[in-house]
C-alpha cells in the first residue's frame, strides 16, 4: 500500500500527526467499490482518503448478484410454502424452524462476504510511508 504525504508543511515533531495529511491510493475496479461505503466515488478508479485513520470495506466479486438470487429463491419458496399451509398445518411448524436455520446460515455467509481493512496512522513510518 503506497502512501503520499500531501502536507508539505515541516514537522519536527512526527508523532504530531495534525501536521499529516496521508492520501492512500488503492486501485479499485468499479464492482468493488460499487457497494462501499461513503467516501469511495465510482467515477474514480482510485479510492482516495485524507483521513488520520480509515476503515475500508472490500465487498467480495458477485455478492450482490449472489444476494438477488437468494432474493428470487426465497420468494419462490414462500409460494410453495403458502400451499403447503392450506394442506397441513404441521408442515408449516417445520418449515419456519428450518427458515430459521437458513436464516442463520445466510448471516454468517454474509459477514464472510467481505473484507475489513483497518489502517491506521501509527502503521506508517516517521516519512509516513
Amino acid at each position: 500500500m503506497r502512501t503520499t504525504k500531501t502536507d508539505k508543511r515541516e514537522s519536527k515533531n512526527v508523532s504530531d500527526y495534525e501536521n499529516f495529511d496521508f492520501t492512500l491510493n488503492i486501485p479499485l475496479r468499479t464492482h468493488d467499490i460499487a457497494r462501499c461505503g461513503t467516501g469511495f466515488q465510482r467515477s474514480d478508479p482510485a479510492a482516495r482518503f485524507t483521513y488520520k485513520s480509515v476503515i475500508l470495506i472490500f465487498y467480495r466479486e458477485g455478492t450482490q448478484e449472489e444476494e438477488e438470487e437468494k432474493e428470487e429463491e426465497e420468494e419462490e419458496e414462500e409460494v410453495e410454502e403458502e400451499e403447503e399451509e392450506e394442506e397441513e398445518e404441521e408442515e408449516e411448524e417445520e418449515e419456519e424452524e428450518e427458515e430459521e436455520e437458513e436464516e442463520e446460515e445466510e448471516e454468517e455467509e454474509e459477514d464472510e462476504d467481505f473484507l475489513v481493512i483497518i489502517v491506521d496512522h501509527k502503521m506508517f513510518g516517521e516519512n509516513g510511508e
